[in-house]
């Protein structure tokens, strides 16, 4: 049986250098076009590099790995609901308190 390890599920966290990483962007818009039916628009853009030229393993030198890759990503979301929403505060927020 394998063991399940947080290594084995998170990868090795600790390989990361946190000076070379990357950004990400991401911007979201919803539009309600009926009383069901909402349009949704994401835009991610992101770049992700590596870099094998300052690592101390031999193998990692050897194949001198070097390289910058921008991502952009869209999508289109239309969404329909079945039963409508509900639409108002969870704890009744609006309402004065009364001791």
């Amino acid at each position: 049986m394998k063991r399940i390890a947080p290594e084995s599920i998170l990868g090795h966290c600790y390989d990361i250098d946190m000076a070379k990483t990357r950004y990400v962007l991401n911007a979201a818009y919803l539009y309600h076009w009926k009383r069901k039916i909402n349009f949704r628009a994401n835009l991610a853009v992101s770049s992700i590099s590596a870099d094998d030229q300052e690592t101390t393993e031999f193998y990692r030198n050897n194949r001198n790995l070097h390289f910058r890759s921008p991502i952009v990503e869209f999508s289109g979301i239309a969404e329909f609901y079945l039963a409508k929403p509900s639409t108002g505060t969870k704890y009744n927020l609006k309402k004065p308190w009364k001791p």
